[in-house]
């Protein structure tokens, strides 16, 4: 079952659910997409529940984290709205594995708490980011009292316009979280389960132009990259899954 939503749905994706048939949620986007894609099988949201719940093993997907609000509203306190919220809240998710990662630094602050928090009592570098966040909105390296000075500055002045422009289970502007900074390579994974097993289908190399780049620009990949870490990756999710369940 599919739930489509703004701001982008590949060609691909539609001809593919109009030559399977697979029920897609009725809602205003995925109606836009009906008049260039007719056999579309929308349902409406009523009857896409009922769908939903009828499966003995419900399979949702979504190509957007805007559609978060409306499925977390929909299937507000099942078990998959359980594990989307703490997938998506990096404070709730790095609780979840201190257990694993103990000599991780992470503190959450709400909002006002910036203002007033004394930077002085936290080893540097760390990371500041709001603890439900999306493209690297709010996201700032701290090296100094001076990186910390500028953040501070910056979210007060620019970051509510920016968060305004999504849900607030996309982006949120009322609590943030300050962790240690990681030294190394990142990595992003592209991972499903399948019968309870993690299927990787891409792995990324996210180069940054320095300590202080924070952006989503630039990822590489090829295979010499996915087979060298497949396994590792794997092996690594295949942990991780553990832990959170």
């Amino acid at each position: 079952m599919v739930v489509l939503e703004e701001p982008y749905v590949s060609e691909t994706l539609l001809n593919y659910l109009e030559k399977t048939q697979m029920p897609v949620l009725k809602n205003d986007f995925s109606v836009k997409q009906f008049s260039s894609h007719e056999k579309l099988n929308l349902i409406e949201g009523k009857e896409f529940l009922y769908q939903y719940h009828s499966m003995s093993s419900p399979l949702l997907y979504t190509v957007s984290e805007y559609a978060l609000d409306g499925v977390c509203n929909a299937l507000k306190g099942e078990y998959i709205i359980k594990q989307v919220t703490l997938l998506k809240d990096k404070y709730e998710f790095r609780k979840a594995c201190e257990g694993v990662y103990k000599d991780f630094l992470f503190k959450e602050i709400n909002y006002l708490d910036l203002f007033t928090f004394d930077i002085s009592k936290i080893h540097l570098p760390v990371v500041l980011k709001p603890s439900v966040g999306f493209l690297s909105a709010g996201v700032y390296t701290i090296e100094s009292f001076e990186d910390w000075k500028n953040a501070i500055n910056d979210i007060e002045n620019n970051f509510k316009s920016i968060s305004d422009l999504f849900p607030d289970t996309v982006v949120g502007d009322n609590r943030f979280i300050i962790e240690s900074y990681i030294k190394g390579t990142e990595y992003a994974i592209d991972v499903y389960f399948r019968d309870k097993e993690p299927v990787i289908i891409n792995i990324f190399e996210h180069r940054f132009s320095s300590t202080k780049d924070v952006s989503d620009r630039l990822y590489l990949t090829n295979k010499v990259l996915f087979d060298k870490y497949l396994e590792v990756f794997t092996d690594y999710i295949r942990g991780l899954n553990f832990v959170l369940n």
